[in-house]
């Protein structure tokens, strides 16, 4: 199984709430039928949303081309993950192998030097933490690292929908903010406007087709006929699971099961228009993934199995269910209440009064570190420290994520994505032995 790293890790997260992967749609129906292999996905084409993502992935890369580590991982106890016992594998893998391992790390040593100087400089608090991913005290790749990384990155991923979740709320909290804020700076005329505007752009965000009930009947039969190009009356269960297990391990994972919302997404959010908000699109996808595997992952693994896909698909065609349709964010309460946004506003006045020469205002607001002159809902490209998260057919949009919180949002799992941090001395990285030397 491919991403074996990620794919273990997830695994044991705690009921069901896992990481997903950003959606990649791609063509399914030629390499199905034909036989031929479907396209495998580089760790290019995901995003952990990490802060160590690139360590990660090149340590994963690493690991992959050795092709009998490769297949002992694909073969491996699940247990042994969870355990760290895989680490000891490491001590097969051939000296080049080896070798760029340990160049990965010292790469990371490198950039987490560098970083915990620059918080030093500016007296961040921060500089007295290391994230918990490897281990500092040799310069060499092993066990440990291995057994670290693995560690890190099920605590991390375990919490990354939660976290998701808060950070969709305070990003709903900041564009109603700002919208009023922009209100009282106009003259009667112009607010009068302004609102007639607002209104009438969620009148037209809100006139959109019915969307089928994610995971579905109708919705796969919509995916089956308009995606993969076949008639309708010759839907198969097991041919369209086929379809889309895009790497034939048997399993849809979070991956490829946001890959089949996406006509339905298509249907309410379009980046050309400007009130639809590719943000919300992105929320949408993640609860549509989050339903599906509520009713469906039975066993709670963070995938869909092809027993599980089975199972339901013969439980609807068996009760005959009628499609629900599903109740898209627009129709449904705000995120957050008037108290939740009077008290996010109380709390952002206070940041704005305290803020400290010196410091770039993007760093100063409050968490999420939207700026006024932002046009929301078509989210253009913001710079460092934006995050990409996959739009329509896959495109990227941005967003903004990872600034500091204001008083009273000050979350260490929130500000650090979940990330659990362990208390170090700021110079303990620049102690190591550039040779591979201990503390």
């Amino acid at each position: 199984m491919e991403r074996w790293l990620i794919v273990a890790c997830s695994v044991f997260v705690l009921n069901g709430v896992c990481w997903c992967l950003p959606v990649i749609v791609e063509t399914t129906t030629t390499a199905a039928i034909s036989g031929s292999p479907p396209r495998n996905r580089s760790t290019d084409d995901w995003d952990t949303g990490l802060e160590y993502d690139r360590y990660l992935k090149e340590i994963v890369n690493v690991l992959e081309d050795d092709e009998e580590f490769r297949k002992k991982m694909e073969g491996a106890d699940p247990e042994h993950f969870k355990t760290g016992e895989i680490a000891k594998e490491l001590n097969f893998l051939s000296h080049n192998v080896r070798t760029k391992l340990d160049e990965v790390k010292r790469q990371e040593l490198t950039r987490l030097r560098g970083l915990m100087k620059e918080r030093s400089d500016r007296n961040d608090p921060e500089a007295l933490q290391i994230p918990g991913h490897l281990d500092d005290n040799v310069e060499q790749f092993g066990e440990e690292d291995l057994k670290r990384l693995i560690k890190q990155t099920t605590a991390d991923l375990a919490v990354a929908d939660e976290v998701r979740k808060k950070d969709f709320k305070e990003y709903e909290m900041d564009k109603e903010h700002l919208r009023r804020e922009k209100l009282k700076s106009m003259d009667e005329r112009s607010r009068l406007a302004e609102e007639q505007r607002f209104k009438e752009q969620e009148k037209q965000h809100k006139e959109h087709p019915k969307l089928h009930h994610p995971g579905s009947k109708a919705q796969l039969e919509e995916v089956w006929e308009e995606t993969d190009g076949l008639p309708k009356e010759e839907f198969n269960p097991k041919t369209f699971f086929k379809l889309h297990d895009l790497n034939e391990d048997g399993m849809l994972d979070q991956g490829e099961l946001e890959a089949l919302f996406q006509k339905e997404l298509d249907k309410i959010y379009d980046p050309t228009r400007p009130e639809d908000d590719m943000r919300e699109r992105v929320e949408e996808m993640a609860r549509m993934r989050e339903h599906v595997m509520k009713e469906i992952d039975k066993n709670h693994d963070g995938m869909v199995s092809f027993d599980e896909f089975m199972a339901e698909s013969k439980r609807q065609t068996e009760q005959g269910e009628p499609d629900p349709g599903w109740e898209t964010i627009d129709q449904q309460q705000p995120v957050y209440s008037e108290n939740d946004l009077k008290e996010y506003e109380r709390q952002y006045e206070a940041f704005q009064g305290g803020i400290v020469q010196g410091v770039p205002v993007q760093n100063q607001l409050p968490h999420g570190g939207y700026n006024p002159n932002i046009n929301y809902p078509g989210m253009p490209n913001l710079g460092p420290g934006g995050h990409q998260y996959p739009g329509p057919g896959g495109q990227q949009a941005q967003i903004h994520q990872g600034q500091p919180h204001p008083a009273g949002y000050n979350d260490q799992q929130h500000n650090n994505g979940g990330q659990q941090y362990q208390n170090h001395d700021p110079n303990a990285l620049n102690s190591v032995n550039i040779a591979g030397g201990h503390h």
